[in-house]
């Protein structure tokens, strides 16, 4: 559909990917090689930059490209998210699981009389989108589905009522065209052997609704990721075994953001105190998993196998998107604003801080960065393996810096570009070394460059096609200045 239709309910900005930093590249748990994402393909990359045959995904399959990886902790497999196109509701539906299906093929079914209806309400919207969304209450992403599910069942009735709508011509061409596939999100197991795949990757979860952030267990054999349930609502935090199994609902009312303990037992995740865009939010963490390494239970009965209820460790002011990162001590990293409340006129200033939680939450303790050092907008930080220092990005340029989270000593790594935007997240090959996006020269194109305490800065993606690394920063059109002034 046309991209102020019904269907832009769809676009979820934790999901949007180009113009916020994403991630790229993820090294393995021993720093010998990582999974990169170039030119639309899954790549594995040896730690001297010798770029791999595409692994999966790329012009000929864009659908396998993995929209976001987490290594298994024995570096032989990663969990992936990716999208898929499926063409038919018949097909869709074996796929995803029962209750979803059985939903929306409930609406598809009132959905010939809905149309027939929609014609007399008065007063009309101005479009067959803002006419339809009205009648989509609660759940517009499932009407859209349930929209294609019946036009793909009943073409005929369905394409009249349609064309009987403001602008309806333009919404049953999208569902010929651009819209006329079904979109499956997917979690999936890949096994790794001699550099290839091991077999198909393994689903462990489908989905009508978006997902993100899977993150494999660093000590457990299970992964967790965000799931989505629809645009006005937010995501809960699902866990899966890796054997796909056993499943658990940790939060089904999460911030977008979350990760394991060190142990790879608890989840650490946040809640916001009020609705879904409710900045000021809980951190909290709670085990998942079993001493024997099964999943928790929720039920009410009281046994040790029942997942217990959530331990508060602060609340703070988290920035949008919203960032936590555990630390191997235990310790929670986290971005936000610093205020007290209440305060006179518009409040208090944007400064946001870096932030390390206890692992008990008895202490809450601000990295003492000088004034200045940090970006305004401090969504976009990685701590190192060892927990040290984190490499802090923005989206507002492409300058990279190096943070030391116990002295709150700063050092920019790779300067700012007039005009260049940062749209890849640094990460971490090891405790002393940084990979990330940059210009090797001002007048160069983006390149991987790979940073170390000893060594200083240089690039690894020399033999790449200039075209792999191109999408990695983005360079901003300058202004068009008005000569009349």
């Amino acid at each position: 559909m046309k991209k102020n239709s019904l269907s832009s309910l769809l676009v979820l900005a934790l999901f949007l990917g180009g113009c916020l930093p994403e991630e790229r590249i993820w090294w393995s748990p021993n720093g010998r090689e990582a999974a990169v994402v170039a030119e639309g393909a899954l790549h594995l990359v040896k730690a001297d930059g010798a770029l791999g045959d595409p692994l999966m995904g790329g012009a000929a399959d864009k659908s396998v490209t993995p929209k976001a990886l987490s290594w298994l902790p024995g570096g032989n497999g990663f969990v992936i998210y990716r999208e898929r196109k499926i063409a038919t509701w018949e097909e869709m539906s074996k796929l995803i699981p029962a209750p979803e299906a059985d939903k929306i093929a409930l609406q598809a079914l009132a959905m010939p009389a809905l149309l027939a209806g929609a014609e007399n309400l008065a007063p009309q919207p101005a479009d067959a989108d803002a006419l339809l969304s009205s009648l989509a209450s609660g759940a517009p992403e499932d009407f859209v589905i349930a929209l294609l599910c019946a036009y793909q069942a009943h073409k005929e009735d369905i394409g009249n009522s349609l064309l009987k709508l403001p602008k309806g011509a333009e919404l049953l061409e999208s569902l010929n065209g651009d819209d006329s596939e079904f979109t499956l999100y997917e979690i999936c197991l890949v096994n790794i052997k001699a550099d290839r795949k091991d077999g198909p990757p393994q689903s462990l979860a489908r989905s009508l609704h978006a997902m993100s952030l899977p993150k494999v267990s660093p000590g457990q054999n299970a992964v967790a990721w965000l799931q989505m349930s629809g645009s006005d609502l937010p995501p809960s935090i699902e866990v899966s075994s890796l054997d796909g199994r056993a499943q658990l609902t940790v939060c089904d009312s999460a911030k977008a953001t979350f990760d394991w303990s060190p142990d790879g037992r608890s989840i650490l995740f946040a809640t916001p105190v009020g609705g879904k865009g409710d900045s000021l939010a809980k951190i909290q963490r709670v085990a998942v998993i079993q001493e024997s390494g099964a999943l928790m239970k929720k039920s009410s009965e009281q046994t040790s196998e029942v997942m217990p209820a959530p331990t508060e460790l602060g609340m703070a002011i988290l920035l949008d998107p919203p960032r936590l990162q555990a630390l191997p001590d235990g310790r929670a990293l986290f971005a936000s604003q610093p205020a007290t409340l209440p305060a006179t006129g518009s409040g208090p200033e944007i400064n946001p801080k870096l932030f390390v939680v206890s692992a008990d939450g008895k202490t809450l303790e601000a990295v003492a960065t000088a004034p200045g050092a940090l970006p305004t907008n401090l969504s976009f930080f990685v701590a190192s393996p060892d927990g040290k220092l984190a490499a802090v990005v923005e989206s507002g340029n492409d300058a990279v810096a190096v943070i030391d989270l116990v002295t709150g000593a700063s050092r920019v790594i790779s300067p700012s570009h007039p005009d260049w935007r940062c749209r890849t997240m640094p990460a971490w090959k090891s405790a002393t070394e940084l990979t990330f996006a940059a210009l090797e020269k001002p007048d160069s194109s983006p390149a991987w460059m790979l940073w170390s305490k000893s060594g200083g800065v240089r690039p690894i993606s020399e033999k790449w096609p200039a075209q792999a690394t191109g999408d990695w920063l983005k360079k901003e059109k300058p202004e068009q200045k008005d000569p009349a002034k």
